[in-house]
């Protein structure tokens, strides 16, 4: 598997994502002034270290348009963050308790939004 822009051999034909994703490996704190200064992502897609996310979601949250969608990697830590006590399960239960992410784990456990919601898994490692 290749990073980077798919050929036309690889995709069948179809139209090509060329120009539209923007796939950054390796940003973090030192290298943050390579990350665009205003919201200009419809769509971020976040794994990491787990004690970095945090310092990954306050990068890029500024810069994710209005109604854009943020997505982390194994956020529940096999059911580990309910009783966190590795350094990786703590730093995501530190993100689950900012405000902005409350708010969506409430809005997500809502009676009317229950079955409408669904997340799927998915392993490459099996």
């Amino acid at each position: 598997m290749g990073i980077g822009p798919p050929s036309p051999s690889d995709t069948g034909g179809a139209p090509s994502i060329e120009g539209k994703i923007e796939l950054r490996l390796g940003v973090d704190g030192q290298n943050s002034e390579a990350l665009p200064a205003k919201p200009a992502y419809d769509f971020a897609f976040i794994d990491a270290d787990k004690p970095s996310y945090d310092l990954y979601y306050e990068l890029v949250l500024p810069r994710v348009r209005a109604n854009g969608l943020i997505v982390f990697d194994n956020m529940l830590q096999h059911g580990r963050v309910v009783d966190p006590k590795d350094e990786s399960a703590r730093a995501i239960d530190i993100l689950n308790k900012k405000p902005a992410l409350i708010r969506v784990w409430n809005a997500f456990s809502s009676p009317s939004l229950m079955g409408s919601c669904s997340v799927e898994k998915f392993d490459s490692r099996r």
